[in-house]
């Protein structure tokens, strides 16, 4: 099997000159410069570029003046949203919320150990095993 580049390009590489690296095969289109003369590679931004650093401008503080005004103690919004400090004092407020006690006896029976004892147990049971 042969394909048509292997047909048209057999003996192409038999054909090349390879040259050594620095060797120029063909002046007038190398893109090298020949330039006898010395040449200063500065630039004119190098020649005139002064360094300078950056230095924030030093600010000038004026002297506080005291007037003498009165200050207003309170602002709008303490004066539109008192802090009531939980009543202390306040007649709007009770100072401590009164609940109902009541005094009773303890008897020792709570009404959970009254209907939740081994009768009731013992029904349910009963109960449970008559539905299976």
């Amino acid at each position: 099997m042969a394909s048509g580049y292997k047909k048209d390009f057999a003996d192409k590489l038999k054909k090349c000159v390879v040259l050594k690296n620095g060797e120029s095969f063909n002046l007038e289109k190398e893109a090298k410069i020949i330039n006898p003369h010395k040449m200063d590679m500065g630039t004119t931004s190098g020649s005139t570029y002064k360094n300078f650093k950056v230095i924030p401008k030093k600010k000038q503080l004026r002297r506080f003046e005291d007037e003498g005004k009165p200050i207003v103690a309170q602002s709008t919004y303490m004066k539109n949203f008192p802090n009531w400090k939980n009543g202390q004092g306040d007649i709007f407020h009770e100072k401590h919320p009164q609940y109902p006690f009541y005094s009773l006896p303890f008897k020792g029976d709570s009404s959970y150990a009254m209907n939740h004892n081994e009768t009731q147990q013992r029904k349910l049971r009963e109960h449970n095993q008559m539905l299976r």
